[in-house]
């Protein structure tokens, strides 16, 4: 899959949960091996040692470098948004 952000819903012991994934090497931050990281929505227990199904619904916007925390921060609200709605 392309770098960026994804709306997906993630499997975990037979339930489905709604989530935001990023695919890339975080720029803002010039950290650079590739990471995958997922934020699933009213979702607060412990994931170690789980296994997860990851299925993607939709690409939302591809890797980007910003200026700062908060305009990562600002922009991730917005990505939450979009992806709440699919």
């Amino acid at each position: 899959p392309a770098k960026g952000v994804y709306a997906v819903d993630v499997l975990i012991d037979q339930s489905k949960y709604r989530g935001m994934m990023n695919i890339g090497r975080r720029p803002t931050f010039d950290f650079d091996p590739l990471t995958l990281e997922v934020h699933l929505f009213n979702f607060y227990a412990d994931l170690y040692e789980k296994a997860l199904s990851i299925r993607f619904k939709k690409f939302i916007r591809p890797e980007k470098k910003f200026t700062g925390i908060e305009e990562l921060r600002a922009q991730l609200a917005n990505d939450k948004i979009k992806c709440e709605q699919i």
